[in-house]
């Protein structure tokens, strides 16, 4: 299967369902399986499940996952426009 990678590559490899247990929650989703590892890769999908938020900081050279912010509130409907102001007399 194609998978693109997070520097925008896109490489073949074989994927399977599988579970992942992180942070006392699991989930099952896409895992990527290489030859001779014993390490899983898994994708952005299983942060959004597990909720969490990926920090990557290049200047310290740290990664940090934490639990996501609540998503903010959905705009329903924006308000009416505001009339225009009036013309000042003698303006057309």
């Amino acid at each position: 299967m194609g998978i693109t990678l997070a520097d925008g590559s896109t490489h073949a490899r074989l994927v399977a369902r599988g579970r992942v247990d992180f942070d006392s929650k699991r989930v099952i989703g896409l895992v990527i399986l290489e030859w001779q590892n014993t390490t899983v890769l898994v994708g952005m999908d299983f942060l959004k499940k597990f909720g969490k938020m990926l920090t990557v900081d290049a200047v310290n050279g740290t990664v940090v996952i934490v639990d996501a912010p609540a998503p903010p509130a959905t705009i329903t409907a924006l308000p009416a426009p505001l009339p225009p102001p009036p013309l000042a007399p003698g303006t057309v």
